[in-house]
């Protein structure tokens, strides 16, 4: 076993302390006995602190287990508490440990960590159910700090669908739906990217001058990368996102004889954000807001009555805006 905590922190005995306060079915092994191995390693902050425990069982196989908390003895304690439900599904939770040395200052005087006469811990138990945020199961190589290194991303699929008004580039808003497939990295970090596919349409009748006007519909594929996706509570996430809509627009012109139907390639890079709110294990609400920039604004033409040809008479606006309000589904 390993165990690294900066001074003020618990020592490795009240480590071990905590773990026979909670399950009889460990003790340190002797000699070249097979035995599961645990490496510990605490790092204390002025924002909290964190803790890493990797697990190998016999067989080889390793498991890590990050935990943070607001001090270094509530991050142990939950370190100790994952420890003993790996070698005893039944450990209790709620362990009375007494008179053991609470900080690493005291590891020369405290007693020797533990010598339970039970059987060692040598047969392979299924991991419980995940505490805390699972990073990785790559073992560290020899010499190799666990925070030297940054651990694969658990990324994972999303589905789901949302309403959508779209306003700015006319008079009246527009309308609309669309449903989408992300894939997001599900680790706690700010910078965990996610990334969105969106089928969405909108429309509208647009009035630009007097009873001139055209319906307007979007028919459009939304691509969006999201670098930045930080946490602000427990079950909100922000996620800050650059993207393009690509597609097309269809006008049929409205208060005339002899309205036309026109249909036209649709292209408008936009950044949006979004606020995602875990409402269950699998499911979230989400409420965005962006912006678009069409790469053309599309003039608007008409003939008057005895005209030598066709005017324009109006063009979408530069800039847009739109506003979303949805609900994903998350597969484990």
């Amino acid at each position: 076993m390993g165990y690294r905590a900066p001074v003020g922190c618990p020592s490795e005995a009240r480590f071990w302390g905590e773990i026979a306060a909670r399950t009889d079915r460990v003790r340190r092994a002797e000699g070249t006995e097979l035995a599961r191995s645990f490496s510990v390693v605490v790092e204390a902050g002025t924002k909290g602190s964190r803790g890493v425990l990797e697990s190998t069982d016999v067989q080889g196989v390793t498991s890590r287990r990050d935990v943070t908390g607001d001090d270094c003895a509530e991050v142990v304690s939950a370190l100790a508490l994952i420890a003993a439900l790996t070698v005893d599904t039944q450990a209790r939770t709620d362990p009375t440990v007494q008179a053991l040395p609470a900080s690493s200052a005291e590891v020369a005087a405290a007693p020797a960590p533990l010598a339970a006469p039970t059987a060692a811990p040598t047969v392979s138990v299924p991991a419980p159910p995940p505490i805390v945020d699972v990073r990785t199961d790559r073992p560290a190589a020899a010499g190799e700090s666990t925070f030297d290194r940054s651990p694969p991303s658990d990324y994972r699929w999303s589905i789901g669908a949302h309403g959508q008004a779209l306003g700015g580039l006319t008079p009246k808003w527009a309308p609309g739906a669309g449903v989408f497939v992300a894939l997001a990295d599900k680790s706690a970090g700010t910078f965990a990217p996610s990334f969105r596919l969106t089928p969405w349409f909108a429309t509208s009748p647009a009035i630009f001058a007097g009873a001139l006007g055209a319906d307007i519909t979007w028919y459009v594929v939304r691509l969006e990368a999201c670098p930045v996706t930080p946490m602000v509570a427990s079950s909100l996430r922000l996620e800050a996102c650059i993207g393009m809509d690509g597609g097309a627009i269809r006008t049929v012109g409205l208060g005339v004889d002899h309205p036309d139907s026109q249909t036209s390639a649709w292209f408008a890079p936009l950044l949006a954000g979004r606020l995602l709110w875990a409402v269950a294990e699998s499911v979230r609400f989400e409420l965005g807001l962006g912006a678009t920039v069409p790469l053309r604004r599309y003039p608007f033409v008409f003939t008057p009555a005895g005209a030598s040809g066709p005017q324009d008479f109006h063009q979408l606006a530069p800039v847009g805006a739109f506003l979303t309000l949805g609900v994903a589904y998350e597969f484990p």
